[in-house]
C-alpha cells in the first residue's frame, strides 16, 4: 500500500493562481485507481494547494452496489463523506450515478492506472482552478 506523503508537480500556470482542493480516488491497493465507484468501500483522500499534493487520509465507506440496484440515500451519505472533495477520481461509474454526483457539484473523471501520477496531473490541469472548494 503506497503511503507516499507528498508529491510535487510544476507550479501552475502564470495567472493561475493556487488551487486548493481533494480529491477522493476508488482503489483496492492503493496505489492505482482501479475500483469502479460502486463497488468501492476503500476512498484515498489527497489534497492539492497549488503545485503540491500530499496524501490526507483513508475512507472506507460502504460499496453502493451491494445489491441489484442502487441504494440512492447510501449514494447520497457517500456524498456527504466525500463533501470536502471537488474531484473524485474512479476507474469506472455507472450514468445514472454519475449524474447524480455531478448534480451533487462533484467532478468525476475516470481512469485506470497510478494515483500518483493522476492526481499529479490533475494539480497541474488548467482545469484545477474550477475544481477548488476552498479548503
Amino acid at each position: 500500500m503506497s503511503t507516499a506523503s507528498q508529491t510535487t508537480a510544476s507550479p501552475p500556470a502564470a495567472g493561475q493562481g493556487a488551487n486548493h482542493f481533494r480529491v477522493a480516488v476508488t482503489t483496492t491497493d492503493g496505489v492505482t485507481v482501479n475500483r469502479h465507484f460502486g463497488r468501492a468501500t476503500t476512498f484515498y483522500i489527497y489534497e492539492i494547494n497549488g503545485h503540491r499534493t500530499s496524501f490526507v487520509e483513508v475512507r472506507n465507506l460502504s460499496a453502493l452496489c451491494d445489491t441489484l440496484e442502487h441504494d440512492w440515500e447510501l449514494l447520497d451519505r457517500i456524498g456527504g463523506a466525500l463533501s470536502d472533495c471537488a474531484v473524485i477520481l474512479t476507474a469506472q461509474i455507472g450514468p445514472p450515478v454519475l449524474r447524480r454526483l455531478e448534480q451533487a457539484r462533484f467532478h468525476v473523471l475516470t481512469t485506470e492506472g497510478s494515483i500518483l501520477d493522476f492526481v499529479d496531473r490533475i494539480a497541474r490541469s488548467p482545469l484545477a482552478r474550477s475544481y477548488s472548494r476552498g479548503l
